[in-house]
């Protein structure tokens, strides 16, 4: 397929949760950057389900990302967010399309969460995803391990002061943080530090 196209559309569902699946699948044959994904408006027009923009964005992170709703009809607060969502796909486009894809959880079994990752060929950088199917009143402290970084480099968490060592990334893992409400997801950005 791709020697005739260079992107290719894995489903009409537009649901970010159903595209967990949908995603999940369609990576085994097609590189990521390959499957079109798409923000659809909510409710979901094929099943109504109703998803917060942040998983929505992250969800169609992992594909060759781009907005399927109208955007006349968002909130100030909706076109802040993706402006901002735009904004970090620009930031992370090489690391997205060119880094190594790695399944951390799957949709089919794991059931509470979903979660990959995509890593710089030179371990530098790393795109880490979450989203959950739903949360509990009180969840358990849980760690995602992670794949393909390099175990002698300290990695910086989205800026902050926070650093972790690829080798305890994955053998012990990345503490999960709290979170609220209904299909609630998570990105963080990992890069090496000198």
């Amino acid at each position: 397929m791709l020697y005739y196209t260079p992107q290719i559309w894995c489903s009409d569902d537009t649901d970010a949760i159903d595209r967990l699946r949908i995603q999940y699948g369609t990576s085994f044959c097609y590189p990521v950057c390959t499957a079109g994904a798409h923000v659809s408006a909510v409710p979901n027009e094929q099943n109504g389900r109703v998803t917060p923009l942040k998983t929505r964005g992250i969800t169609a992170m992992s594909g060759a990302f781009g907005y399927e709703m109208d955007l006349g009809r968002c909130t100030a607060e909706e076109k802040t967010v993706i402006h901002q969502q735009v904004k970090n796909y620009k930031s992370h486009y090489d690391l997205l399309h060119y880094g190594d894809y790695y399944r951390l959880s799957s949709p089919y079994q794991d059931g509470a969460f979903t979660a990959w990752e995509q890593v710089s060929p030179d371990q530098r950088e790393a795109l880490v995803n979450v989203v959950f199917g739903g949360v509990n009143t009180a969840p358990l402290f849980c760690t995602l391990r992670l794949k393909g970084l390099n175990p002698a480099l300290q990695y910086q968490v989205d800026g902050t002061d926070s650093l972790y060592s690829g080798k305890a990334l994955m053998n012990a893992g990345y503490p999960f943080p709290q979170v609220q409400g209904d299909y609630p997801a998570f990105q963080i950005y990992l890069r090496a530090v000198e």
